[in-house]
Formats: C-alpha cells, structure tokens, sequence
C-alpha cells in the first residue's frame, strides 16, 4: 500500500514546483526558496539525499515511522 505525504517547510505560497521524478515534488515560494515537498507514492522508505532541507524533510519523515532511504 502507497501514502500520499506533504512535508512543509515553509508557510509561504506555493508559486510553482519541480517534479524531481515520477514520486518527489518540491514546491518553491515566488523567491526561489523551497516550501514543501510532496511524495506521490511512499511505501517502505522515501529518498530525500537530492532534496532541499533534507535534514528537515527526513525528520519530519521519520516522525510518522516512515524510514530515509538513499
């Protein structure tokens, strides 16, 4: 079974966002600066190495049980 999970890094507007691949979207404010990043499809672990603010996403991650991967 997938989860859909939204981790939020800022309380700013979303302006636009990158997907990074077919499951990881980073959402970025007007100015550039990361707001949240969104995994599509999370099942046994989600991959944050290539992410903005990785300490912060793999945290908030690990605070629902979902395990960091490479």
């Amino acid at each position: 079974m997938y989860k859909q999970v939204y981790v939020r890094l800022s309380d700013a507007p979303c302006a636009y966002g990158e997907l990074l691949d077919c499951e990881r979207i980073v959402e970025y404010a007007a100015d550039g600066t990361p707001i949240g990043v969104e995994f599509l499809r999370v099942s046994e672990c989600a991959g944050v190495a290539d992410l903005p603010r990785a300490d912060i996403v793999a945290s908030a991650l690990e605070a629902h049980d979902i395990r960091v991967c490479a």
